[in-house]
């Protein structure tokens, strides 16, 4: 089953909105909503950090910093579709 990913850090302004947003998204699509602190994790701090939060879908990034709900609705449905 597909997922959306939510790549944050403690501290950063932008991370909870983002969270919220998916999970918003998740919660009406049915999609569950994995959310990933990078902190402390090396290798997710060299990928993420410069970037967070970042959304993604199966590995797919969709959104990264500002995450807008319709947009992100869009984009996870198409997504979706093409994975169908």
């Amino acid at each position: 089953m597909s997922a959306i990913t939510v790549y944050w850090a403690t501290g950063c302004h932008l991370c909870e909105p983002a969270l919220t947003t998916a999970r918003a998204v998740g919660a009406r699509i049915g999609v569950p909503v994995i959310d990933v602190d990078i902190s402390g994790d090396a290798a997710l701090e060299r990928r993420y950090r410069t970037a967070i939060p970042v959304v993604e879908l199966d590995g797919r990034r969709l959104a990264k910093y500002f995450v807008d709900e319709a947009d992100l609705e869009t984009r996870v449905r198409r997504r979706l579709a093409a994975l169908d």
